[in-house]
This record gives structure tokens, sequence and C-alpha cells, in this order.
């Protein structure tokens, strides 16, 4: 069983916040605990940089944070900062937050001007749907990590892990075989 390590989990924090302001606005209102693993997990055969793992309900009466992030001390230290943010953001991209809509607001209460559930009050519809949307909470979900999960942080960090490495190699050399098929 892995030892979970509270000590230092500042720098996770400090580079969760900035991951969350380039890419995962929406995770702003939501409170995350963060903690190390001593050694990294390895999950279907591949290496799990950050997990992500939902407080249960029960739980949250005795700490207050919706979810927590674990990664592995051994890969965090050796880590550059660009790795760290993309270990961060790999796992937040496995969480899904479907808004919890309060029921009637935003409120029309003029021609183009809306109230919304804290009693502020916005002109136009788009707007007043934006700012109610940052108003509500949400309902958080983990999602299985998946391709969608692969592309976007790749997209963001490039090939970061040894196993996106391989991948990338195994693309590249398939093209220039498809090429020289292809006559170019």
């Amino acid at each position: 069983m892995a030892d979970y390590i509270s000590n230092g989990v500042e720098s996770i924090e400090n580079v969760a916040q900035e991951v969350i302001k380039k890419h995962h606005e929406k995770l702003a209102n939501v409170k995350i605990g963060y903690r190390f693993r001593d050694k990294a997990k390895v999950s279907k055969g591949r290496m799990v940089y950050g997990e992500i793992k939902k407080v249960p309900k029960l739980w949250q009466t005795f700490i207050e944070e919706d979810i927590i992030l674990i990664v592995p001390e051994t890969y965090w230290s050796a880590a550059d900062n660009i790795k760290r943010e993309a270990m961060i953001d790999e796992a937040f991209l496995q969480i899904d937050l479907e808004p919890i809509q309060v029921d009637n607001f935003p409120k029309r209460i003029g021609k183009e001007l809306y109230e919304l559930s804290n009693g502020e009050r916005v002109e136009g519809i788009r707007e007043a749907k934006r700012a109610q949307d940052e108003l509500c909470d949400y309902k958080i979900s983990i999602l299985d990590y998946a391709e969608e999960v692969i592309a976007k942080n790749i997209a963001r960090y490039g090939c970061w892990k040894e196993g996106f490495k391989k991948l990338k190699q195994t693309i590249t050399q398939t093209r220039i075989e498809f090429d020289k098929a292809a006559g170019q």
C-alpha cells in the first residue's frame, strides 16, 4: 500500500493554480486538496503521474476539499516545471464539471436586465447566463482516462512522457513508411 505525504504539497498547489489559470478556469472555485504518493501508481499498464480522487459526501463533513490531486513524489521532484504542469493538466482533464442550475435564474426583471441568484443585476441574456454559471456549484465527476485527455495534454505540453515519446515515434515511423509506399 502506498504512503501519502502531506509535507511540501505547497509546490503542487502553486503549479496547479497556474494550470487552472491557463486551462481550467472552472476549477477556480472547486476546493482541491493536494498530496504526494511515495511511489507512482500503475493502472491498466500505464504510469499514473497525477491522480484525481473525488471526496465522498460523508468525508466532506470532516474535510473541506471536493477533490484530491495525488502526485508521485519521486517523479515530481525529478521533473521540471513544464512536466509538472503537464502532470497536473493531465489529471485535471479527467474532471467533468456539470453546473447545478438554480431554478429561475437568471431572472428577467426588465427589457434587457436580468437578476442573478446572488441579487446582482446584469444587462443582456448572454452575460447574465455566463455570470450565473460562474456563481453556481458544480456536480463533479471523474472521467476515465481516454484519448481526448491524451490529445489535449499533448497539444498543450508535447510528448513529455516516455509513453508519449514512443507513440510519437510510432506515428512518425508509420508516416515515413506510408510516404515511401505512396512514392513520395
